[in-house]
């Protein structure tokens, strides 16, 4: 199994994001879209509970709002990624059209290799 590292979390993985607020900070990096506008933003750590990426973006694969399932949005996959987010509120956060912001250790990455496996590692709770 490939080691997951702040060099390679955004290529064909899934995780499960817990969310949390946008750093004060300046970003770490800055994605853009077809467009050159932003389109995500992210931010590197760690802390005694290891390395961690916080994402803050408008798009994300899927999201749980604590009462309810998971459910599908916008964009099937973030590039080469699936990427859902558990977060309160998030129907009235996406309808403000806002970023939302959401923390993942590098642990919580998975690699996948095609979409089957993304079902099946959703479905087998390997992502929670």
């Amino acid at each position: 199994m490939l080691r997951i590292t702040f060099d390679n979390y955004f290529i064909g993985t899934i995780a499960t994001f817990k969310g949390c607020k946008i750093p004060a900070r300046e970003p770490d990096y800055v994605s853009h879209n077809r467009y050159g506008e932003i389109s995500s933003r992210y931010w590197y750590g760690k802390n005694k509970n290891g390395e961690y990426v916080i994402r803050a973006s408008d798009h994300w694969s899927t999201y749980k709002d604590f009462s309810t399932n998971y459910k599908l949005i916008g964009c099937k996959n973030v590039a080469s990624c699936w990427w859902r987010i558990k977060i309160n509120n998030y129907e009235n956060l996406r309808k403000q059209n806002t970023e939302i912001a959401g923390k993942a250790y590098l642990t919580d990455f998975t690699h996948v290799n095609r979409k089957t496996d993304v079902k099946s590692a959703f479905r087998n709770g390997r992502t929670q």
